[in-house]
């Protein structure tokens, strides 16, 4: 019996692009020095099962391979990236392993990529003595149940874990923003489906070093028009091209592929289904924990319009055109 160690959310990587500012190269260090201080203390004291829920690698801000390659090849050229930016935490990580302890990674929104199963083979053959022959690392539904992991095994999740009466997800579908469709079923043509979130980090942020890292969870919509203004003009045209082009990509990502097409939800529900059975579940009750989740900002234009604020201008602007001159 191992006990239950939970964490989230390290963003491994997200100083892996030209333009980068101080402060992500600052945690890299930080981080390459801490968790592996954190996984030797635990590693010292009796038998874990360490969940990763989510976002351990920030794949949406590394600018590593061509966009014209295959996706889930740059994806593992990314995670190579990573790891070898942080060899103190392999290290830590295959020692944790190697004391019996197991660990199982839950995709969030920044590192679906573990929902290719290159990635996943690639990260289980660099953390397991031995690698992943069986390929048991990922499956189409993963492990639902934490006491089916075996000591000194790597597993990725795509959706929850459950730990006797702990149910244990990244959280990202119940942000529409963040969302995407049948998220069983990640892949159109071969490419992960994007969140509006993902285009506006990688169209936007990732092209504007200037602005601050938690900028979106504390700046209004005035706050990035005064940000802009106060750098000059030719600041603010550089913002407005890139802003448009953020709404511009946003828009085709509905237009083309925001929408559920019928073989991605047949595939979803069917992948559905072995979740139920394979966590003990009745599938009306994964039905209904689905459900209770909103609809991605992609599904509509006036969820993209609200993402991007465009709907507070135009609800602005709108009374203004309409006056009688």
């Amino acid at each position: 019996m191992r006990d239950l160690l939970l964490i989230s959310d390290l963003h491994l990587g997200s100083h892996l692009k030209p333009r980068s500012r101080g402060e992500y190269v600052h945690l890299a260090i930080r981080l390459e020095e801490i968790l592996p201080q954190f996984l030797d203390h635990y590693a010292r004291d009796g038998r874990w099962q360490l969940v990763v829920n989510g976002d351990f690698i920030d794949f949406w801000n590394i600018e590593i391979g061509e966009a014209k390659e295959d996706p889930e090849q740059v994806a593992v050229q990314r995670l190579h990236a990573v790891l070898d930016a942080y060899p103190r935490v392999e290290d830590a990580l295959i020692s944790f392993l190697d004391a019996g302890n197991s660990i199982v990674f839950v995709a969030g929104n920044h590192d679906a990529e573990f929902l290719y199963p290159a990635v996943c083979r690639a990260m289980a053959d660099r953390l397991m003595s031995g690698g992943d022959p069986d390929g048991e690392a990922l499956t189409t539904t993963g492990v639902t149940v934490l006491d089916e992991v075996e000591a000194g095994t790597v597993r990725f999740v795509p959706w929850f874990v459950r730990d006797g009466g702990a149910w244990i997800e990244h959280g990202h579908l119940f942000d529409p923003a963040c969302s995407t469709h049948a998220q069983l079923s990640p892949t159109r043509g071969g490419r992960l489906v994007k969140s509006v979130a993902e285009v506006a980090t990688r169209r936007f942020t990732n092209r504007m070093p200037e602005i601050d890292y938690d900028a979106a969870d504390k700046f209004s919509t005035m706050d990035y028009v005064r940000w802009a203004v106060a750098r000059g003009w030719r600041f603010m045209v550089r913002v407005l091209f890139l802003y448009l082009r953020m709404v511009g990509g946003m828009l085709a990502l509905w237009a083309r592929g925001g929408r559920v097409d019928k073989a991605g939800r047949a595939a979803h529900e069917e992948r559905l289904a072995k979740v139920a059975k394979n966590a003990g579940l009745q599938m009306s009750a994964l039905m209904a924990l689905q459900n209770m989740a909103p609809p991605p900002s992609s599904a509509s234009v006036g969820g993209v319009l609200s993402v991007t604020a465009l709907d507070l201008a135009l609800s602005a602007l709108t009374p203004v055109l309409l006056t009688p001159l």
